[in-house]
């Protein structure tokens, strides 16, 4: 079974007992964005009295550490603050500027993911992640780093710097493990750059 042909099954909310608590969840989840469309939570493990947060962080980032530990940024949205979608010709590019680069004392990666999930996409060449450690990884002349997310490789980018995905809508999560004390990521106030269309 080929990528595109696999079924994706949305997520369900429909007529059910439990469908208004699901909404509240995902309303309150999708409606956490920053000016980028970047969606990132810094209370987990440390949610208090608040149940929203505590239910949908443990089913949309499953094994999730505390920001001093790791930190998650998840898109649904691109610049234009429409949904990712893999038909798109030219897919998209996300550029880490060379004084933006995500600072972790371990890794940082950008996955993909299929709609309203945390299922990874299958692709030709079995390959679900860029992060700093991928070999090959070329750095652009003024220092900094642009990933390529398309569901055909763009012509002149490395693979090294190209995440591949379907033919459908996804989304996307970086992930920074090591947060470096006194970093943008540890204050909260680091804003990965958006998801530009091409």
């Amino acid at each position: 079974m080929s990528p595109d042909s696999a079924p994706w099954q949305p997520l369900s909310i429909g007529p059910s007992p439990s469908a208004p608590i699901s909404s509240a969840l995902i309303n309150n989840y999708l409606g956490n964005r920053d000016r980028n469309n970047w969606i990132h939570f810094t209370n987990l493990g440390n949610r208090g009295d608040n149940v929203l947060d505590r239910a949908l962080l443990t089913e949309l980032i499953q094994f999730g550490n505390g920001i001093a530990t790791a930190a998650y940024y998840h898109a649904f949205r691109d610049q234009a603050g429409a949904p990712p979608d893999g038909s798109r010709p030219g897919g998209y590019v996300l550029t880490f500027p060379a004084s933006a680069i995500p600072e972790a004392s371990r890794f940082w990666s950008l996955t993909a993911y299929t709609p309203n999930s945390v299922e990874m996409i299958l692709n030709p060449i079995n390959k679900y992640v860029v992060a700093g450690y991928t070999p090959g990884l070329v750095r652009n002349r003024d220092g900094s780093i642009s990933i390529h997310i398309a569901r055909v490789r763009p012509p002149g980018v490395p693979e090294a710097n190209w995440l591949p995905v379907g033919f459908r809508p996804f989304n996307v999560m970086l992930r920074l493990y090591g947060v470096v004390p006194g970093s943008a990521a540890a204050n909260d106030t680091y804003v990965p750059p958006p998801v530009v269309p091409r």
